[in-house]
């Protein structure tokens, strides 16, 4: 039927002929053409979108892709987050989104389902989505939903100074963002275990009972707290000689 345009084929069905849909003859049966403009409205993955791909017929999934699963974030640092997913069936690639001022930003298109996504700013908050997306007779086909999840990078390294005074030892550091507290530890020797001193939210801290001339080691870790994750930054280890 020549004025036949477009066809719905339930998911259901698991076959479909040659010529079925989407071609007309002439009237003696011999000359069989294409129908312009014919498009076929089916499910993915059916026998529907199959047809489709393989005649070369514009069509429109009524379901969408499936919504990706397993989205998480696979790791984190001062200024990149990398994030992950399960692969879906027959997928071309991936997109990832970015909340922007609200407002969702493609900030990475993947052939694998990881991304990783760069040049952030240490110890802030962000929000991501994805969507799995399938490129067809040149189109892209996408998830009809997303899901989402809020992650943070890590806070930068602490610059700190540690001066040895009598019999103690003297830490100062500078604030560092989005910061929930610091950690400050110390080792009596180079390789010897460090000990955790205190957990504070001020941006000083004095060590004393120490032992006259002998040589110490200190650091200052940064972590932040964030939709009930912590996030740790990482240290640098400066050592001081205790008057």
């Amino acid at each position: 039927c020549y004025k036949l345009k477009s066809v719905t084929i339930p998911k259901n069905v698991t076959d479909i002929g040659e010529w079925a849909f989407g071609y007309s003859d002439s009237k003696d049966g011999i000359n069989i053409s294409k129908i312009s403009d014919f498009k076929i409205n089916c499910y993915y993955g059916t026998a529907g979108e199959k047809y489709a791909i393989n005649n070369g017929f514009d069509y429109q999934l009524v379901n969408g892709l499936p919504t990706v699963t397993g989205f998480k974030v696979a790791a984190t640092s001062a200024q990149a987050v990398k994030l992950s997913c399960n692969k879906v069936a027959g997928a071309t690639g991936y997109v990832f989104y970015r909340a922007v001022s609200g407002k969702w930003q493609r900030v990475g298109d993947s052939k694998t389902n990881t991304f990783t996504d760069t040049k952030l700013k240490s110890g802030t908050s962000y929000r991501y989505a994805v969507k799995a997306y399938k490129t067809a007779n040149g189109k892209n086909y996408y998830s009809a939903s997303y899901p989402t999840l809020w992650t943070s990078t890590n806070p930068a390294t602490v610059s700190f100074t540690v001066a040895g005074g009598v019999k103690k030892a003297v830490l100062n550091w500078s604030k560092t963002n989005g910061a929930t507290g610091y950690k400050v530890y110390y080792k009596t020797s180079a390789k010897g275990k460090w000990v955790g001193l205190t957990t504070t939210k001020s941006l000083t801290y004095t060590k004393t009972g120490l032992v006259k001339g002998k040589t110490y080691w200190f650091t200052v870790k940064v972590y932040r707290t964030a939709n009930g994750k912590t996030y740790n930054g990482a240290f640098v280890t400066k050592s001081v000689k205790v008057k």
